[in-house]
């Protein structure tokens, strides 16, 4: 309700406290605070969302929180995989000009961030910090991004920091990864790079 009240060009202030949640659907024109001391958490018993579909023009800043709180997501299934991206944009959808600036995204179920048909994304002094517990922890996996920048990241995951692919050949990329700070302990790479192979 607080995301769809708020008026198109405005800013959603989120300040400080714990909010639980399992969906967030992010709107068009619209930038998204959390102060200081924000958490936003998914519930123990369920995984959360962050979805973008379809967005264009959105800023997500602040000094606070993300947590998908995945290890006790594993242990409902008995330490096993779960199967929710914590930050989505379904192929088909499309999605542009997103900004993720400062915040942390912590703990994801299973990948932190998996988009496809990203048109000018940036990610500006984010952190990604995965269980350090349970491998197969990739921070973002932009697919067919086009224009994407990330400066002055900060990735402590498990697997790939960055895994970029294309799903065709005619994607003018135009990628920049910079100013970072990359360590995954369990298996992967800093940045991947390939082809997405997906249903085929």
């Amino acid at each position: 309700a607080a995301v769809d009240n708020t008026p198109t060009g405005n800013t959603l202030l989120i300040p400080a406290g714990r909010y639980t949640f399992t969906y967030l659907q992010f709107r068009s024109n619209k930038s998204y605070y959390l102060a200081p001391g924000a958490i936003l958490q998914a519930p123990r018993t369920q995984e959360a969302q962050l979805k973008l579909n379809g967005c264009t023009n959105v800023k997500i800043f602040g000094r606070g929180v993300f947590d998908d709180q995945g290890d006790y997501q594993r242990a409902r299934t008995g330490g096993g995989e779960t199967g929710t991206t914590f930050i989505s944009v379904d192929q088909g959808t499309g999605t542009s000009n997103v900004v993720f600036e400062d915040v942390i995204i912590r703990n994801p179920s299973l990948y932190s961030c998996i988009v496809f048909d990203t048109v000018d994304w940036r990610f500006g002094n984010i952190k990604f910090v995965t269980s350090s517990t349970y491998g197969n922890r990739d921070c973002i996996d932009p697919h067919n991004a086009q224009r994407l920048v990330v400066d002055d990241g900060f990735f402590l995951s498990t697997d790939d920091n960055i895994a970029y692919s294309t799903l065709r050949n005619d994607i003018d990329t135009g990628i920049v990864v910079k100013n970072c700070v990359m360590y995954n302990s369990h298996s992967g790479a800093c940045i991947r790079l390939g082809p997405w192979l997906g249903d085929n």
